[in-house]
C-alpha cells in the first residue's frame, strides 16, 4: 500500500518484502526490517522510540518523525489532485487570442478556434463547486473573447470565494468591465515590460502595452482585486524593476516568474538570474498542498494548465467533470522536472501521478 502525505510533498510505499520506500521533494529514502514497520506506524500517528532515536542521526527519518501529525492519504488518483482540497479549478473557455505571444504555454493565437460551449462551462462551473473547489479562473487563449463570459462571472459569484479572469486585457473596454463588475470577479493581467516596444515585441501585437494597461486602469478605477503576472525573458529582463513599480503604483499587486517550458515557451532555456518575487502561478497565493485542476479549451481535464500532457479523462457532450472525477484514469509517464512545474503541489500531485501510472 501506498500513502501521499500532501504536506510534506512525500509518498511513502508501505512494507512490501520487508522494505519501505520514502519519495519526497529533492530527496528520496528507503527502510529495512524493523525500522521500515516503524515508519508504517507513523501513519496512525504512532512513532516508535527505535524511529526517534534513529532520527537524531538520519534526516530521513527525523522528517518521517515529523509527519507524525500530518494526514496520511491512501494514494489514489482522486486525492493526488485533492491532496487538503480542492483550491483552484483553470478553465479555459476559448482557445482563440488576439496576442501572439513568443512563449505561450497553451500554444493560443488567433487562429486558435477550439473553444468549449456555453453549457459545458455552466455545466464545468457547478461541478467544480460540487466537488469542493474554493477558487475558479476563466483563462484561455484570453477569456474577454468568451461571448457569454459575463454570464459565466454571474454564475460564479455566489459558489466561490475567489473568482479572477485571467487576461491580456485588449478587450476589456469599459462596457464590458460595467458588465463584469457587478459579479465581482478579480482580474490577473498579463504584462511583459513598461516600454511599449519590448511588450509589444513579446506579444507581437502592436499597441498591446497601451491597452492592457489601460485595461488594468478600468478594473482598478471598478474597485476590483487585481494583479499582473509579469513573465521574465531575455527580451524583457533589464525592465522588470521599472515594470513592477509601474504596476504597482497603478494599484495592482505583482507577480515575477520565468516562462515555463511548455507549448511556446519549450523553445526557451533561459531563467531567472534571481529570485522572483513570487512563482507566479496563475492560481495566486493558494497553499503549497492546495489541489488544482484545469480543463483545457479542447475539454482535456489535466492536473495543470502547465501540466497538459498527463491527460485525465476528457469533458464532451456526454461526459461532464463530475464523470471524470469519479473514474479518473491515470496515463503511464515520468514525473516533469521543476522547469515545468514551479510550485511545490503541482510536483507532488505529478509524482503521484506518475507513481499511479508506472503500477
Amino acid at each position: 500500500m501506498s500513502f501521499l502525505i500532501p504536506r510534506a510533498g512525500a509518498i511513502v510505499r508501505l512494507p512490501h518484502g520487508g522494505r519501505v520506500e520514502v519519495d519526497a521533494a529533492g530527496w528520496s529514502a528507503a527502510f529495512d526490517g524493523r525500522v521500515a514497520d516503524d515508519v508504517a506506524q507513523v501513519a496512525n500517528g504512532n512513532v516508535s522510540a527505535r524511529l526517534e532515536a534513529l532520527a537524531k542521526s538520519n534526516p530521513a527519518a527525523a522528517a518521517i518523525v515529523s509527519w507524525r501529525d500530518h494526514a496520511w492519504l491512501p494514494l489514489t488518483a482522486l486525492d493526488a489532485l485533492r491532496l487538503d482540497g480542492f483550491d483552484t479549478l483553470f478553465l479555459e473557455l476559448v482557445g482563440t487570442c488576439n496576442e501572439r505571444c513568443v512563449h505561450c504555454y497553451a500554444d493560443s493565437s488567433p487562429q486558435v478556434k477550439a473553444a468549449l460551449a456555453r453549457e459545458t462551462c455552466e455545466q464545468i462551473i457547478d461541478d467544480a463547486h460540487e466537488a469542493g473547489f474554493r477558487r475558479i479562473q476563466f483563462t484561455g487563449g484570453d477569456p474577454l473573447i468568451c461571448k457569454f463570459l459575463p454570464e459565466l462571472a454571474r454564475r460564479a459569484a455566489p459558489l466561490f470565494e475567489l473568482r479572477e479572469i485571467y487576461t491580456n486585457g485588449l478587450l476589456l473596454d469599459d462596457d464590458l468591465a460595467d458588465r463584469l463588475a457587478p459579479h465581482g470577479p478579480g482580474f490577473a493581467f498579463s504584462y511583459y515590460s513598461c516600454d511599449a516596444a519590448i511588450h509589444d515585441a513579446i506579444t507581437r501585437t502592436p499597441g498591446s502595452q497601451r491597452r492592457t494597461r489601460a485595461a488594468i486602469e478600468r478594473a482598478v478605477k471598478r474597485g476590483l482585486r487585481v494583479r499582473a503576472a509579469v513573465v521574465v525573458l531575455d527580451q524583457n529582463i533589464h525592465t522588470v524593476d521599472d515594470t513592477v513599480a509601474e504596476l504597482e503604483s497603478l494599484g495592482a499587486s505583482v507577480s515575477t516568474g520565468a516562462q515555463k517550458n511548455v507549448g511556446r515557451g519549450s523553445a526557451f532555456a533561459w531563467q531567472p538570474k534571481q529570485p522572483s518575487q513570487s512563482a507566479g502561478h496563475r492560481g495566486g497565493n493558494a497553499g503549497e498542498s492546495d489541489g488544482k485542476l484545469a480543463v483545457t479549451y479542447d475539454g482535456d481535464v489535466v492536473p495543470c494548465i502547465f501540466n497538459r500532457k498527463r491527460v485525465l479523462g476528457r469533458i464532451d457532450g456526454r461526459t461532464r467533470l463530475a464523470d471524470v472525477l469519479a473514474s479518473l484514469t491515470v496515463a503511464p509517464g515520468a514525473a516533469h522536472g521543476d522547469d515545468q512545474l514551479s510550485c511545490g503541489s503541482c510536483r507532488i500531485t505529478d509524482l503521484a501521478l506518475a507513481t499511479l501510472g508506472s503500477r
